[in-house]
């Protein structure tokens, strides 16, 4: 039983290290990295082309409309620069501006 216990808290200190490490950016693959280093308008262009193929004409049409704001709010900050407290910024300024919910 003592054996289990120490296993157990050596897996919590495993664990532990990789949340940190992954937090870090340390664990993430090399496309994942070199894709958090783009500006956010060259990211979400590459999303929404990844999706075309897979929507209707339509549906592109209306994401292409939703991603405008976020476009003009985050611009070229690149992706792992964007934190929390900036999507919190983001959502509170489109709520100021009373936009429609599904647009936040």
């Amino acid at each position: 039983m003592h054996y289990l216990l120490l296993s157990s808290i050596s897996n919590e200190e495993l664990e532990k290290d990789r949340v940190a490490a992954i937090k870090e950016g340390k664990r993430a693959s090399k496309t994942a990295r070199k894709f958090a280093r783009k500006p956010f308008t060259e990211a979400a262009n590459a999303f929404l082309e990844e999706r075309r193929p897979k929507e209707a004409e339509r549906t592109t049409q209306f994401e292409k409309e939703r991603v405008k704001p976020l476009l003009r709010f985050f611009g070229d900050k690149p992706l792992l620069r964007i934190t929390g407290e900036d999507v919190t910024t983001y959502q509170n300024a489109r709520l100021e501006k009373r936009a429609c919910p599904t647009e936040l």
